[in-house]
C-alpha cells in the first residue's frame, strides 16, 4: 500500500508484486520478466503466542525451509 502511494504520488516508479497491485486507476502496470526473482518475506507473531505448539511448529518449518535455501 505505502509503494503505490509513493507512485501515486509522483515520486516515481515502485516495484511489487502483482499479487499487491489491486485495482488502482492512477497507476499502470508494467510487466517484466528479469530471470529468477526472489522476494523476502516475513512472519510475524505475538511474543505472547510463542508458545502456542501450532505456531512454534509453523515457525521452525519456516525456518528449515529458509535455511534449506530457494527452491529450485
Amino acid at each position: 500500500e505505502a509503494m503505490r502511494e509513493v507512485v501515486a504520488s509522483g515520486a516515481g516508479i515502485g516495484f511489487i508484486s502483482r499479487a499487491e497491485l489491486g485495482q488502482d486507476g492512477r497507476l499502470a502496470e508494467i510487466p517484466f520478466e528479469a530471470g529468477r526473482l526472489l522476494m523476502p518475506e516475513s512472519v510475524v507473531s505475538l511474543r505472547l503466542r510463542a508458545d502456542v505448539p501450532v505456531i512454534r511448529a509453523f515457525i521452525r518449518a519456516a525456518r528449515e525451509a529458509a535455511a534449506a535455501g530457494p527452491p529450485v
